[in-house]
């Protein structure tokens, strides 16, 4: 079978992972070949000669293999029968094999599951060349508009000795056009079936050719940053750390970096999750305890071993604690450990579309713990475990024994890790020296410490009221709001916060009688929601960025109705349940006064309040009165697509009673 650029399965990214369920390094298991054929009938299939007999016997051995072990006894709802019954009668009449390879993935990307698939010991380097291949000539590379575009350049490589630099764009490699290239790849994708995932595979796909044995070259055609055409053989390196991966696997090859920014931020890097550099990685945690930050690095990084992923994690988390656990066929498998936080300070990772599997574990449980912040682009969802097993013609099948789930309960296997702060790589500033996504991290590290070392505000101490919760008709009644806690908006009107259950109630008494509309910003992680009543009710939303926070909806306008009627009152229900707040609108009750109703998670909730009078529209009145933000910024028309927001600024409200 000739190396033609198809990704059959991420070999690498779970192989080791699934060592811990019931495997040991993923060695390789050898399988009882069947003893008997399935008896054929005559008018419908060829009698069966020696070799597709050999074929037929590795069919078996997959099909079953799936059949015994898969981890979903329901297969996700496919009929693993009828798959027999449709590609047995296939399978003989394949012509070679490399028909039948590519008819026994078809099979088995039928259950649309990453880390699955077969084929001959020889094409596994290339199937993840990052951690496989032998030979390298020091560039990573990014599909960026459809374009090859070399986002990394090693220092002292033979990539850089030839002049290649980032944002150079490859336009073939070995005389094959890269669209060429692409367009083989694209007859063969692998699951997860995805946009990530098919910029995973297409990327993969043009690695494999650029990776290869060391001393040999690999032509690359190529435009520079003038878009002149060069043309250029690039001898491979040898890559010189090696990484056991069993007796029959091929070697690893390891690589692993770390250094401090000119910032005085650490920088980390390594190209798979092997348990050879965990000693790296506790050395280089230990050596960065006084930096202002830390940025993990797994852009491009296709997995591994989950417990070298525990030990990573455990510098950064104290106590009893988890990445997630397996889900398998028996039950589920906890994957418990001791965190040892030896560095407790401000901690970034970085992922795009080939950050798989193991990468996936790590960064998206340090997500769900709420330790790391997650900045990039959203990786594919390659996130089940895998071992392999010979087959009779000495082919290796890999299959997913387990599924894994994060600790906040997702199953992220076809979904992927979505970055708090989503960032992409453009061409134009990858010629200007500038890394986007690293530019981002360290400005989120920075922004981060310039926050946490500026004067705290004194948290509000909200305890569950008694009594009944206040019903929002617009009119603070007598009675209502006794149990309330009473602040005081610059031009002497009142706000009152209050607690029942799992919701804040806050209400509004402006000074000045009119109409009058209410914005509430309230941030949650790396989301600002601005809940607005004004006639109807609306929520838009805010993603943190680098530098600012990015508008990632719009307002959607509801509950115009101001009556009592069942259908005003289903209609406030649902809006209450879908966008977790609801609040009167200025056209009920008395028109200077507004009540809202606001869910809460967890113990800590940052907010600003914000009214407008109705004599004035333009002047916005703030609590906390000292607000300087984007909060009360004049927004004439649509909301801006950016804001600067400073949520250190805003009121901080505690309920100690809340849990979570």
């Amino acid at each position: 079978m000739n190396k033609q650029p198809q990704r059959l399965f991420s070999v690498l990214a779970l192989c080791i992972l699934a060592s811990a369920i019931t495997f040991t390094g993923c060695k390789v298991s050898q399988v009882t070949i069947p003893t008997a054929i399935p008896t054929l009938t005559p008018t419908l299939v060829p009698t069966p000669t020696e070799s597709k007999i050999e074929y037929l016997q590795v069919f078996e051995v997959v099909w079953s293999t799936i059949n015994e072990n898969y981890f979903d006894p329901d297969f996700g709802g496919l009929d693993w029968d009828a798959v027999h019954e449709k590609y047995e009668p296939l399978i003989i009449t394949a012509k070679d094999e490399d028909t039948l390879y590519q008819l026994l993935n078809q099979m088995l990307w039928e259950l649309n599951v990453s880390h699955i698939g077969v084929g001959p010991v020889d094409v596994w380097p290339s199937v993840e060349p990052v951690a496989w291949e032998n030979g390298e000539i020091g560039i990573d590379v990014r599909l960026l508009d459809d374009q090859a575009v070399i986002t990394r350049v090693e220092a002292e490589s033979t990539a850089e000795q030839a002049g290649l630099q980032p944002g150079f764009i490859i336009q073939s490699i070995n005389a094959t056009p890269v669209e060429q290239i692409l367009a083989v790849t694209q007859e063969h994708l692998a699951p997860p079936n995805n946009v990530q995932g098919r910029i995973d595979i297409l990327t993969r796909s043009l690695l494999s050719l650029i990776y290869g044995d060391p001393g040999t070259c690999v032509t690359l055609a190529y435009l520079d940053g003038e878009d002149e055409l060069h043309k250029g053989c690039i001898e491979r390196m040898q890559r010189p750390r090696e990484g056991d991966m069993g007796d029959v696997l091929p070697l690893a090859y390891l690589e692993f970096e770390s250094s401090r920014l000119n910032t005085g931020i650490g920088y980390i890097r390594f190209n798979t999750f092997h348990e050879d550099l965990i000693p790296d990685m506790v050395e280089a945690v230990n050596k960065l305890q006084d930096a202002p930050g830390i940025i993990i690095d797994l852009r491009g990084n296709p997995g591994g071993d989950p417990s070298t992923a525990e030990q990573l994690a455990a510098q950064f988390l104290d106590g009893e604690t988890s990445l997630g656990s397996f889900t398998t066929k028996t039950g589920i498998i906890p994957r418990p450990f001791t965190g040892i936080n030896v560095y407790p300070g401000p901690l970034v990772i970085l992922i795009d579309a080939l950050s798989f599997s193991g990468s996936e574990y790590f960064s998206s449980a340090m997500q769900a713990l709420d330790r790391a912040a997650i900045i990039g682009e959203r990786s594919p969802g390659g996130l089940s475990a895998m071992t392999v097993t010979t087959l009779p013609n000495g082919a290796i099948l890999g299959y997913p024994v387990a599924q894994l789930i994060s600790p906040d309960g997702k199953v992220l296997e076809g979904n992927g890790v979505i970055p708090d702060i989503s960032v992409t790589l453009e061409r134009d500033q990858l010629l200007d020296g500038i890394d986007a996504q690293l530019q981002a991290a360290v400005s989120y590290i920075e922004k981060n410490n310039l926050e946490t070392s500026s004067p705290q505000r004194t948290p509000i101490s909200i305890a569950l009221s008694p009594g009944l919760p206040p019903v929002l008709d617009g009119t603070i009644s007598p009675g209502e709001w006794d149990d309330a806690m009473r602040e005081q908006f610059p031009d002497g009107s009142d706000l009152l916060l209050m607690r029942h259950g799992e919701y804040l109630y806050l209400g509004i008494r402006a000074k000045n009688p009119g109409m009058i509309a209410g914005n509430v910003f309230v941030q949650r992680g790396h989301q600002i929601a601005i809940l607005h009543t004004s006639a109807a009710l609306g929520t838009a939303i805010y993603q943190e960025g680098s530098d600012t926070w990015q508008q990632s909806q719009d307002f959607s306008w509801s509950c115009r109705n101001t009556g009592n009627s069942e259908v005003a009152l289903a209609e406030r229900t649902v809006f209450l349940q879908t966008e977790g707040w609801v609040a009167s609108n200025s056209r009920m009750g008395i028109p200077n006064e507004l009540e809202y109703q606001i869910k809460i998670d967890g113990n800590t909730l940052y907010l600003t309040v914000i009214f407008l009078r109705a004599d004035d529209p333009s002047v916005k009145i703030p609590w906390p009165p000292e607000l300087k933000d984007d909060c009360i910024s004049p927004t004439e028309g649509e909301l801006p697509s950016n804001m600067e927001f400073s949520p250190e600024q805003w009121g901080m409200l505690e309920f100690p009673d809340a849990g979570g």
